[in-house]
């Protein structure tokens, strides 16, 4: 094992533990300044995302927050049943919003900072979990194996689910709410953690896809009468053991269809994939006999990979 790399894992969970203390400690001090929950929540994501980019620049991994739309494509390719699951869901909240047949608490300034909220939020956990933590996992594990890339996705997963359970430390959420969110989570996370490899290590597009996850988790909690995020958690305790299995089931399939073998095979060597072209150098050497560069290119492959040109 890598002692580098066992090395740059241990200092980058020093550095979220650190931060995640920090945005706890920044929780309570902004909860006794300020009487709005939801400006209490933003302002303390504010923190643990400065907290994120100071862990970002102290690992010196500032690539990882560097925006590209590279990689956007292929993300929502693999994210694509999520897309048509989230289309549905917006459908199916605005005809509840237009039939009245919904007890809303939206206003303006609720779907602002919840939309800030939702941003904070996916912007920390993706930085750390998958731009810090899974990195951290797969140069430990080694990227250039397929099972160092499986070890990295079920370990990134398993830590994520784990981090959740933090939520039963909230007296307004039971351990049981926390408990079936964490294990949910679990697999939840391997899933975005395959987007992070399909999406060609685009942070931005998990930071995305977490946000609008999470903001479509909060428009229906807030659209069917629930308020704030902390009753949408605890409703997770009310779920019955069937539809806790049936949701686990589901990720469970979807996390393991992403990382089948061809999608692994294609995230360790990414030109797998990439197109071919016919070659057009001359297939006899006695067609150039002077030139001896073109017995050399003869002895390869009749298929030889050239990148596109820039149109």
């Amino acid at each position: 094992m890598d002692k580098k790399a066992l090395k740059n894992l241990g200092f980058t969970l020093l550095l979220f533990i650190i931060s995640f203390a920090a945005y706890q400690v920044s929780g309570l001090l902004f909860g006794k300044v300020l009487s709005d929950a939801s400006l209490t929540m933003v302002f303390s994501q504010l923190v643990f995302a400065v907290c994120a980019v100071i862990s970002v620049l102290l690992l010196k991994k500032s690539k990882v927050l560097r925006f590209t739309f590279k990689g956007f494509k292929e993300g929502i390719g693999a994210a694509m049943f999520f897309v048509v699951v989230y289309i549905f869901a917006l459908l199916a909240l605005s005809l509840k919003l237009l039939t009245g047949d919904a007890t809303a608490h939206l206003s303006i300034h609720r779907v602002l900072l919840g939309v800030i909220q939702m941003l904070l939020i996916g912007f920390c956990e993706e930085t750390f979990f998958r731009g810090l933590i899974q990195n951290a996992f797969h140069d430990l594990f080694g990227e250039k194996t397929p099972g160092g890339v499986y070890k990295a996705i079920c370990t990134t997963g398993v830590a994520f689910g784990a981090f959740h359970l933090i939520n039963a430390l909230n007296p307004e959420i039971s351990f049981k709410s926390a408990l079936v969110q964490a294990v949910m989570a679990i697999p939840l996370g391997m899933i975005i953690c395959t987007f992070y490899y399909r999406s060609r290590k685009n942070l931005w597009f998990c930071i995305l896809f977490h946000a609008l996850m999470d903001g479509i988790a909060f428009l229906t909690q807030n659209v069917m009468g629930n308020e704030g995020i902390t009753s949408a958690i605890d409703s997770y305790g009310s779920q019955s053991v069937w539809q806790t299995a049936y949701v686990l089931v589901l990720y469970t399939a979807l996390a393991c269809f992403l990382m089948r073998k061809k999608k692994i095979n294609e995230i360790i060597n990414p030109q797998v994939n990439l197109p071919y072209y016919p070659q057009q150098y001359p297939q006899r050497n006695n067609q150039y006999p002077n030139q001896p560069q073109y017995q050399q290119q003869n002895q390869q492959s009749e298929y030889y990979y050239r990148p596109p040109e820039n149109k």
